[in-house]
């Protein structure tokens, strides 16, 4: 199982990892094909697989462990400007004060999973190439009912 959120003796916690299946990167991992997994919920801290792993939402704010293999942390980071796992836990709280910044805050995320990602798939090999757009979700979260707004950028 996958949550968010996990009951504990003292209250409730943010789950880092709870699965009682094996991942298909696992799964994956055994037969021996190369993946690239970027941005999956609830990956950090990343795995050692096959291939690279870029962790997402659940990752701690400003982590610098957010890859997997480590090595790749600096070249990412050029590629995309600066690696963003998610976007802030309180970003729903700037939207009365500024919904087209915060908009473009969710645009600006997307961008810098789509860089990581497509460098990723130019330049290094693999079987699997997985990507989540958590800026999808957020943006139904936020901007479901401003449907000009979401449209205008399309």
């Amino acid at each position: 199982m996958i949550d968010f959120l996990m009951r504990g003796k003292e209250g409730y916690y943010l789950a880092y990892r709870n699965r009682n299946v094996k991942t298909i990167w696992t799964l994956l991992n055994r037969c021996g094909f190369r993946q690239i997994i970027v941005n999956d919920p609830i990956t950090f801290p990343p795995e050692e697989i096959n291939g690279v792993m870029l962790t997402g939402f659940s990752t701690p704010p400003e982590s610098k462990n957010f890859i997997y293999p480590k090595e790749l942390r600096g070249e990412i980071n050029k590629v995309c400007g600066g690696y963003l796992s998610d976007l802030d836990f309180d970003l729903e709280r700037k939207i009365p004060s500024d919904k087209n910044e915060v908009y473009d805050l969710i645009t600006e995320f997307a961008k810098k999973i789509y860089k990581a990602t497509m460098y990723l798939g130019k330049n290094y090999d693999w079987d699997l190439l997985s990507v989540t757009f958590i800026s999808t979700d957020r943006l139904q979260h936020f901007y479901f009912d401003d449907w000009c707004l979401v449209s205008s950028h399309y």
